[in-house]
């Protein structure tokens, strides 16, 4: 046998499988980093980011690991709903109450529950049926935030035994100044 071609087969096969791995290695640091470069000074946080200077009930209010992001930080935390999803809207169908509003629109509220069960950082943001910023009736926004960061209907997010900061946000559809549905 030619110990010579043996050693080119082995170190061919080597430099193919370098070469695979590496382009592997760059389709993902391209398809993650260098294909959509973010423009750091016009949006210097991360999606979910809630600021704590303009948003509501942020006064008293923190993180119990700030050098965390909070659990679900992309999307809506699933699990702290206490008693579920179900239970939120048997809640919010109860006490809500349409006092002759007329409003149409969506009612967009985020906010972070820190790992002691605590609801702050809220923003709130009123839309049209045409998801255009619009300006609904006082009394019903507030109605819905004050049912939907209730302590009660929150439980803290817990793995293993550690609880953790989340993140969470519902939108309602409102149609007349009725409820249609909670999102998500």
């Amino acid at each position: 046998m030619n110990w010579k071609k043996i050693v080119l087969i082995i170190f061919g096969i080597l430099g193919i499988i370098v070469l695979l791995f590496g382009g592997f290695i760059g389709y993902i640091y391209y398809e993650r980093l260098g294909r959509y470069p973010t423009n750091t000074a016009k949006y210097p946080h991360e999606i979910g980011y809630i600021n704590p200077e303009t948003s509501e009930f942020s006064e008293g209010f923190e993180l119990c690991d700030s050098s965390l992001k909070p659990f679900g930080y992309y999307h809506s935390a699933r699990g702290i709903f206490n008693g579920e999803k179900y239970q939120f809207r048997k809640t919010i169908s109860e006490k809500y109450t349409n006092n002759g509003y007329t409003d149409s629109g969506f009612v967009n509220v985020r906010f972070l529950l820190n790992c002691n069960g605590k609801v702050g950082n809220v923003e709130i943001n009123e839309l049209n049926t045409d998801y255009e910023k619009t300006d609904l009736n006082d009394e019903l926004v507030d109605q819905l935030v004050t049912l939907s960061i209730a302590k009660q209907n929150w439980i803290p997010k817990e793995i293993e035994g550690k609880t953790y900061d989340s993140y969470m946000y519902l939108i309602f559809k409102i149609e007349d100044g009725e409820v249609l549905e909670i999102l998500p």
